[in-house]
């Protein structure tokens, strides 16, 4: 792919700043069409169980191709939880979701596109399955006005709160 991978450019401090907003969310809204694609539309059902920035390929239009299946199956299963998801959640929860704004984008971005990411995001690693959306709910909440439902806490944070309580209440 002429541009590489997106995160040749998000690691870059040079080359991130080539993606301002317009073109993150396009690159998003991408990868969520991809997704969709290999969850529906394929002749096989495939769940890539890895997605990571540098399996975002980038074309000479910087629209977002989903490579490396080396872990993918055919079968759902639910993904790792991450860091991310843990510091997502606690800016989310107060109010704070813009502080995940890559800096180098100042204030040229919509606040109301970047809570929506954050929002869907948040919905798409819930715990439970059934409370995730489809990836053509995900398509269709980035590509309109549609909300979501709340997302709901997850019990990676519940349980890492209520160990850290208990351990700073311990003498």
């Amino acid at each position: 792919m002429p541009n590489r991978s997106l995160d040749t450019f998000l690691f870059d401090p040079m080359r991130r700043a080539v993606l301002d907003w317009p073109c993150r969310f396009n690159i998003i809204q991408g990868i969520a069409r991809g997704l969709l694609y290999l969850h529906h539309d394929s002749c096989l059902e495939v769940i890539h169980r890895d997605l990571k920035i540098s399996d975002i390929l980038l074309d000479e239009k910087m629209k977002a191709k989903i490579s490396d299946f080396g872990l993918a199956r055919i079968v759902q299963e639910t993904p790792d939880l991450e860091n991310t998801e843990r510091v997502a959640w606690s800016l989310w929860n107060e109010g704070s979701g813009l502080a995940l704004v890559d800096e180098v984008l100042g204030d040229s971005y919509s606040a109301t596109e970047v809570m929506r990411c954050v929002h869907i995001g948040l919905l798409c690693v819930q715990d439970n399955a059934a409370d995730r959306p489809t990836m053509a709910d995900v398509v269709l909440m980035l590509s309109s006005n549609t909300d979501g439902p709340q997302p709901k806490e997850p019990v990676f944070t519940i349980l890492y709160s209520h160990a850290s309580i208990s351990s700073s209440t311990r003498v």
